[in-house]
C-alpha cells in the first residue's frame, strides 16, 4: 500500500492530495495482473471501476465485433482508465485489452463512490485524468479524420519500431491489431504496407517488419524525424 500511496502522490492526479486521503484511496483498491491478450473490461458491461495502469500497455477500443472494432488509444503507464464510467455509474464506454503483460491498480465502482462520499477530494483528483482522456480522444479523432491510411500506417510503424531502432515482431503486432490502430480493415493495411515496401521505406517478411528509411517514413507520416 505504501508503494501505491507514493505513486499516487507523484502522478499528476494525486498532487496536492493529503497523505491520509491517498492512503484511503490506496486501501480501497488492489493490484491486479493481466497477461498479454487478456481483456481488462468490455464496452457496454456494468462499470468495471477505476484502473491505473502501472506497467505494460493497454489498447482501448470501441466495437463489439472484430469487423467493427476501432482502436481509440494505446496507453502506457501511468494513466487512469474508465474514470468517466465510474463517475457516471454508467456502463463501460470502451473495451480495454492488455497488449503486453500488465499490472494495474483497480478500485471497484462501489468502492469509488463510497470513497467519494467520505473523501470528496478523492473524487476531485479524477478531474485531471478525465481532461487528459478527453484530449487524447480528440487528438485520436482529428488524426483519423485528417490523415490518409498510408500516413497513419507510416506513423504507427515509426512508433512500433522506435523510429527504426528495432524490428517489429508481427507475432506481437498482428495485421488485425495494427489495422485497428490505424482505423482501417486488414486488407487496406496490407496494401499500405505493400506500397511502403515498394518505395523502399520498409522491409517485410512473414514474422517481422523493418524500417529502412525512418526519415522518409517520418515525412510521409507528417511527423518530425528523430
Amino acid at each position: 500500500m505504501h508503494d501505491i500511496v507514493d505513486l499516487l502522490a507523484h502522478i499528476r492526479v494525486g498532487k496536492g492530495v493529503p497523505p491520509s486521503v491517498l492512503e484511503a484511496i490506496s486501501a480501497a483498491g488492489r493490484i491486479r495482473h493481466f497477461p498479454s491478450g487478456s481483456i481488462v473490461f468490455h464496452e457496454g458491461e456494468p462499470c468495471a471501476g477505476v484502473f491505473v495502469l502501472l506497467a505494460g500497455e493497454i489498447r482501448m477500443y470501441k466495437g463489439t465485433s472484430r469487423e467493427r472494432e476501432q482502436t481509440m488509444a494505446v496507453v502506457n503507464p501511468v494513466v487512469m482508465l474508465n474514470a468517466v464510467a465510474a463517475l457516471e455509474e454508467a456502463p463501460n464506454r470502451m473495451s480495454a485489452v492488455a497488449v503486453q503483460d500488465c499490472v494495474l491498480w483497480h478500485m471497484s465502482c462501489e468502492s469509488f463512490h463510497k470513497l467519494k462520499r467520505n473523501y470528496p477530494q478523492g473524487g476531485l483528483m479524477l478531474l485531471p485524468g478525465l481532461a487528459a482522456c478527453t484530449r487524447l480522444l480528440i487528438s485520436q479523432h482529428e488524426e483519423m479524420s485528417s490523415r490518409p491510411v498510408l500516413s497513419r500506417t507510416a506513423k504507427l510503424l515509426l512508433e512500433l519500431s522506435g523510429h527504426g531502432q528495432w524490428t517489429i515482431d508481427r507475432r506481437k503486432h498482428s495485421s488485425y491489431e495494427m489495422s485497428a490502430r490505424v482505423g482501417a480493415v486488414p486488407e487496406t493495411l496490407s496494401r499500405s504496407l505493400g506500397l511502403l515496401k515498394k518505395r523502399g521505406l520498409i522491409g517485410t517478411i512473414r514474422k517481422a517488419i523493418t524500417v529502412s528509411q525512418p526519415k522518409a517514413l517520418a515525412e510521409l507520416a507528417q511527423a518530425k524525424p528523430r
